[in-house]
């Protein structure tokens, strides 16, 4: 009688549990006594052995199919903090006019005025915000020793430098105390006691909408309101 072959005894399952490995199945084998060898059973793939090799066939599971994954929450937030950080840098330098153009424009300058007014008090020191109307653009100035004298002159500080209002952007400035130079551009004096020279700085947009910066003798922080310097001198007590 042939002697029967034993099974191999059942080993650990394969440490994939999402995957079905198992080996290629062999047809029953008979042989000339007529007695049938059963063929070798599927079984679970042996440590060490690869996934995908040539000595077992795996099925992927379902979850590695072809189905495209979606964004998590954390790329979502860091694409729209991009956005923003983009167009709050970009937007200003496009030239864009109108609303979003003239709010920019009147914040920011209504910024540089309040940080020349605290560094004139904190440094001691004259200063002054240099209006060019005629080329739409903004610059500080500080007094400083020269051997001919107490001089203003350009400060070294990036925020010094000049700045250019986006193009279609109006520049005027009205009141009593403004210093007008002798290239006809308009200066508002910063004292170091914290005061400064009453004046109303207009921005004004192609499409004739218009901001106004008042800049208040005592108080510290510019206020941007709404319609032409013209209209607003009365108020103001700068006419």
């Amino acid at each position: 009688m042939p002697r029967r072959q034993s099974r191999p005894p059942a080993l650990a399952p394969y440490p994939y549990p999402a995957r079905i490995c198992a080996w290629p199945t062999r047809q029953p084998a008979v042989l000339a006594s007529g007695a049938i060898i059963p063929s070798r059973s599927e079984k679970p793939l042996r440590r060490g052995h690869a996934p995908g090799s040539a000595r077992c066939r795996c099925e992927p599971d379902a979850t590695r199919s072809g189905t495209p994954r979606g964004f998590t929450l954390l790329e979502l937030a860091l694409v729209l903090a991009l956005i923003g950080l983009l167009s709050a840098l970009v937007l200003p330098r496009l030239g864009v006019v109108g609303g979003v153009g003239l709010d920019t424009a009147a914040r920011r300058l209504s910024s540089r005025i309040l940080l020349v007014r605290e560094e004139s008090a904190l440094h001691g020191t004259w200063m002054r915000l240099v209006l060019d109307p005629a080329h739409a653009s903004y610059a500080v100035e500080i007094l400083v020793p020269t051997p001919e004298g107490a001089s203003f002159l350009p400060g070294e500080d990036p925020l010094h430098a000049p700045v250019h209002l986006p193009s279609g952007l109006r520049l005027n400035a009205f009141g009593p105390d403004l210093e007008r130079l002798s290239d006809g551009r308009l200066a508002t004096l910063f004292a170091p006691d914290g005061f400064a020279s009453p004046s109303a700085i207009e921005l004004r947009a192609a499409d004739g909408r218009a901001l106004t910066i008042v800049v208040e003798p005592a108080t510290t922080r510019p206020s941007v309101v709404e319609g032409p310097a013209a209209d607003l001198l009365g108020e103001l007590g700068l006419g």
